[in-house]
C-alpha cells in the first residue's frame, strides 16, 4: 500500500501535464522508447512544466536521437 501511494504521488507530480496524444511506453516496449520516456519525465521535466514541452509538429512520433 505504501509503495502504491508513493507511485501515485510520483505520477501525480511527474506526469501532471502529459499531452493526450503522447504514448506512454509499457514494460513490453523497446528499451530506447522506455529510456526516452524516463528522460522526458525526470531529466527534462517535460510533463511538469508545460513551457519545457516542444511544440507539436509534423515530426511528432519520431524517435529522438541521443545527440539531439
Amino acid at each position: 500500500l505504501i509503495a502504491a501511494m508513493g507511485n501515485s504521488a510520483a505520477k501525480a507530480k511527474y506526469e501532471q501535464k502529459v499531452p493526450a496524444f503522447y504514448y506512454r511506453p509499457t514494460h513490453t516496449d523497446c528499451k530506447l522508447l522506455r529510456e526516452q520516456w524516463i528522460r522526458a519525465k525526470y531529466e527534462r521535466n517535460e510533463f511538469e512544466f508545460i513551457e519545457k514541452q516542444e511544440p507539436y509538429s509534423a515530426d511528432e512520433g519520431r524517435i529522438r536521437t541521443r545527440n539531439r
